[in-house]
């Protein structure tokens, strides 16, 4: 159809809301299809198109001059007035690019299907599923299995707090949804039905454990962390990688710890916290809703406890000796560095009830998160992105109108707003060069945007003496997502996986400066890596890749990050002086103590050349944070810190 018919979109609305009795497919066909209707309604039109708004539910009742639901103001709108809403409401409609784009059949029927797979992409998809209908819909494409509440001892009401804040946030349907996947007695696994395109409502990401829920016509998403391998053994466990031992975290395969869920939900929340009071709002960290308890997994033989699939060969399959090989070594490692369990359980049985004590296999909910990893998207973006992506992960043959979609896809997340190229382009490769092309300023402004906002965060993580061993900063644990807010595109980075952020604990009065160091040194190599050492798996360096930046754009993204990052770290200092709610996080010793050190460090920073000619300058400097003899161990390890984080900007101001 080339030109609007109320009729037509009558009758896409009655499909497209369920009331035919069609599938879901025919329902997200039809919702579609009522998108390009309505742009096809001229603007001048305003009593039509507040027909429409009342018809899909953003406000009351017909009248140009009664304002919009509140709500759409969450939802990245500006205006509730009718005539102004209009404009901004038409914007938002033409998202994805090319939804009104004339091309020859087949052309259109392949971005048409495309399109239609990918509901978090069709906007009017929000008015059309009610929350209820996308959690059964989500259910249907995963294994369900029993669980429990998973308890937050430490700082629970800290934890709910901020998740309730984050909630808060939300417009209403998403807050919906993501209530209703917050059921405890719910254990979402991953199933052949679980899609792994990155436009589905459910997705399994390759190489991932986790389910990335996209809900309808919206910018947001929600993460269920840890939901099992993508094999007919959603758990396993592993001692060993490669030769080397595994971190503790990673030896249940496939799903989470339980401790660890704890201790991220924790220093996630207190970051929060500590970040508000000193910028005046939330960073772009991923909060934990719900922590759950996992009680029974899916099996070839169905639902069974996670005792029992561990313990039996019938149940979990071969690699079964493997399996009970490596929870061995798992438990003997455990009570080797003092963890918890009951030492004399008799048998393998006991065996198998110690690892359980000491992983508390869980899962989590989570939001603040992207599936646009950065990794992820300098595969997705490199020339050869669409054969990555549709022949490696979807494991399909690479058709072009779906690559080009597929790319338009990319660009609306790392861009916000883009323009096409006229013509048809002949290759994947080409195409993304023409749209760099034709966006070159708006890809440079996000760019360097994206490096203030990375400075200012790890600039006040550093400041408050916190460190995540570069885990919270490289490139494969940040994310890129593009949120409409007052009525604009805006990008930005989604900081995830803080099961290793360290923050000063309130109720302990000192730290440990040759840790510290050390982990913030490492959250340094990710950031950006050296001056004489890149590291590809940097965020800079991902971004770099991501923007195809030039030399001098890239030299002047590592000034702002800098400069950033160096703003952040003054004003974060400024407010622990002044700011009682800030300090609160801390103990009164822990203040003082740290104060010292920045003291020290200035002085160290200031006198480099010096020291390095007489390396006994340190322990001069070092007495005024150490004066008494029974310190002189931690004197020695702050001075071998010091030497081997010379490179830290806090050391080194040019580094």
């Amino acid at each position: 159809m080339r030109s609007y018919d109320r009729a037509a979109g009558l009758r896409l609305l009655f499909i497209a809301r369920g009331r035919a009795g069609h599938t879901w497919e025919v329902r997200r066909e039809a919702a579609l299809m009522l998108q390009r209707q309505l742009l096809l309604l001229p603007p001048t039109r305003i009593a039509e198109h507040d027909f429409w708004f009342v018809k899909l539910a953003l406000k009351r009742r017909k009248g140009i001059d009664l304002p919009l639901n509140r709500d759409v103001l969450r939802e990245g709108f500006r205006a509730r007035d009718v005539k102004k809403f209009v404009g901004e409401w038409r914007r938002r409609l033409k998202r994805p690019a090319g939804l009104l784009q004339r091309s020859p059949f087949g052309q259109c029927a392949a971005r048409w299907q495309y399109l239609a797979e990918g509901e978090y992409r069709i906007f009017l998809a929000r008015y059309l599923f009610s929350p209820e209908e996308v959690v059964n819909r989500v259910l249907s494409r995963v294994w369900v299995t029993k669980g429990e509440e998973l308890p937050f001892p430490q700082d629970s009401d800290l934890i709910q707090a901020e998740a309730r804040l984050a909630a808060k946030a939300l417009p209403k349907y998403e807050a919906r949804i993501l209530k209703l996947l917050c059921d405890p007695a719910k254990i979402y696994w991953v199933s052949e039905q679980s899609d792994t395109a990155i436009n589905s409502l459910v997705a399994n990401p390759p190489g991932s454990v986790v389910l990335v829920v996209k809900p309808p016509g919206s910018c947001l998403e929600f993460e269920i962390k840890r939901a099992g391998t993508p094999t007919s053994r959603p758990l396993s466990v592993k001692f060993e990688h490669k030769g080397e031992n595994v971190p503790p975290s990673h030896r249940l395969q496939g799903g989470s710890l339980g401790w660890h869920l704890r201790f991220e939900a924790r220093a996630a929340a207190r970051f929060s916290r500590i970040y508000r009071a000193v910028h005046g709002k939330a960073p772009a960290i991923s909060i934990i809703h719900c922590a759950k308890s996992i009680q029974t997994l899916p099996t070839a033989m169905g639902e069974h406890a996670v005792i029992e699939f561990l313990s039996s060969r019938e149940l979990f399959g071969d690699g079964f000796e493997a399996m009970r090989d490596a929870l061995r070594h798992c438990v003997r490692a455990a009570f080797d560095a003092d963890d918890h369990g009951v030492r004399d359980l008799p048998g393998e049985l006991g065996r198998t009830m110690n690892f359980l004590i000491q992983a508390w296999p869980g899962q989590a909910v989570q939001s603040g998160t992207s599936s646009l990893r950065l990794d992820r998207l300098v595969d997705y973006l490199s020339p050869d992105g669409a054969k990555c992506y549709f022949g490696v992960s979807l494991k399909q043959r690479t058709e072009l109108d779906y690559a080009r979609e597929f790319a338009d896809q990319l660009f609306e997340e790392i861009l916000g707003d883009f323009s096409r190229p006229h013509h048809r382009s002949h290759s994947y490769r080409r195409y993304l060069s023409e749209v760099f092309a034709k966006n070159r300023r708006r890809a440079d402004h996000v760019f360097l945007a994206l490096l203030r906002e990375l400075g200012t965060f790890w600039g006040t993580l550093a400041a408050v003496k916190g460190y995540s061993n570069g885990e919270s900063f490289v490139s494969r644990n940040i994310g890129l997502r593009s949120e409409r807010s007052c009525a604009q595109w805006r990008v930005g980075l989604r900081f995830m996986d803080q099961d290793d952020l360290h923050l000063p604990d309130p109720r302990l009065d000192d730290f440990s400066p040759d840790g510290l160091l050390e982990g913030m040194l490492l959250d340094q190599k990710y950031v950006s890596g050296s001056k004489n050492h890149p590291n590809p798996k940097s965020s800079l360096f991902a971004l770099s890749q991501i923007y195809r930046v030039a030399p001098p754009v890239y030299a002047a993204g590592v000034r702002m990050l800098k400069q950033a990052r160096k703003s952040a770290v003054k004003k974060t200092m400024v407010e622990l002086k002044r700011n009682i709610l800030l300090r609160d996080h801390f103990s009164p010793i822990f203040l003082t103590r740290a104060l010292e050190c920045d003291r020290l460090w200035a002085r160290y920073s200031r006198e480099r050349e010096r020291i390095g000619k007489d390396p006994a300058l340190i322990g001069q400097l070092l007495k005024r944070i150490y004066p008494v003899a029974s310190e002189g161990g931690k004197m020695k390890q702050h001075a071998k810190a010091l030497r081997e984080s010379a490179e830290h900007f806090f050391l080194n101001p040019n580094a």
